[in-house]
């Protein structure tokens, strides 16, 4: 940010931070090092933040848009731009891994009760936003759906071209899950997308990613490597006054998170 030259801020925290009792012990320190006040966002400002950002160079003409980011701890779907609907579900890959799939690699049992538990949230979400079946596209951000495009294509290297609006279709999702299913995390590190910190994680991910796919019907999943860090920078170039000035949008590099 210095070399950058930056002159104005913003830092937020997400659903780990949300869960922490004792969030004050980072948000403080990372406040003095930044300089800048750390906010705590809700469930539905984080999902209207990845939809802003995911959504951004989607032709108006191929929405509404269901937009799903994938964390670890959270799962945010939004509908929209009309009509709107958004809901935080307390489900990602860091989860869903530590509370059903505790063999390595994980049992056919735990894969089912996994799949079974997820139908539930996604049900339960629909129950209260209904307007999620009147999406026409369906859009995947974050780490997981990344790392599930690069295996699909056999990329090794990250490249952005390659994975920025890659269309991930559910067969090939549902392959992705049987076969990284099969083997022990050890042996999924180094394979296409899969880094070494993933490897453990990957298949809840992919659990999650291929439940969504079937329950709301959709057969291919448009890959975004845009996301909330892009709608926070497209919130803060269009805000008028309030805290938030418009800064630059610095040519970043996009990886998987």
């Amino acid at each position: 940010m210095s070399e950058l030259e930056v002159q104005t801020s913003r830092m937020v925290g997400t659903s780990a931070l949300r869960d922490a009792g004792n969030r004050v012990l980072f948000s403080k320190p990372a406040a003095e090092v930044i300089g800048t006040e750390l906010e705590l966002l809700s469930g539905r400002e984080e999902a209207e933040l990845s939809f802003l950002g995911s959504t951004a160079e989607l032709s108006p003409k191929s929405a509404p848009w269901l937009v799903a980011d994938i964390g670890g701890g959270s799962t945010e779907l939004v509908v929209g731009p009309e009509p709107f609907g958004a809901r935080s579900l307390d489900l990602g890959c860091v989860r869903v891994t530590e509370r059903f799939l505790h063999h390595d690699p994980p049992t056919s049992d735990e894969i089912a009760e996994a799949k079974a538990w997820l139908k539930a949230q996604y049900n339960e979400a629909e129950t209260q936003v209904p307007e999620f079946r009147r999406a026409r596209v369906f859009v995947g951000l974050a780490g997981t759906v990344s790392a599930l495009a690069r295996y699909d294509q056999g990329l090794v290297a990250y490249d952005r071209k390659a994975v920025h609006h890659y269309r991930l279709a559910r067969p090939s999702v549902e392959r992705a899950l049987d076969d990284l299913a099969a083997i022990p995390a050890s042996q999924r590190a180094g394979l296409p997308g899969i880094e070494e910190g993933r490897a453990a994680l990957i298949v809840g991910g992919a659990l999650v990613l291929t439940t969504l796919m079937v329950h709301f019907g959709f057969e291919e999943c448009l890959v975004s490597e845009s996301d909330i860090l892009d709608g926070l920078v497209i919130a803060m170039r269009t805000e008028t006054g309030g805290r938030h000035a418009a800064v630059p949008l610095h040519d970043r590099p996009s990886a998987p998170r």
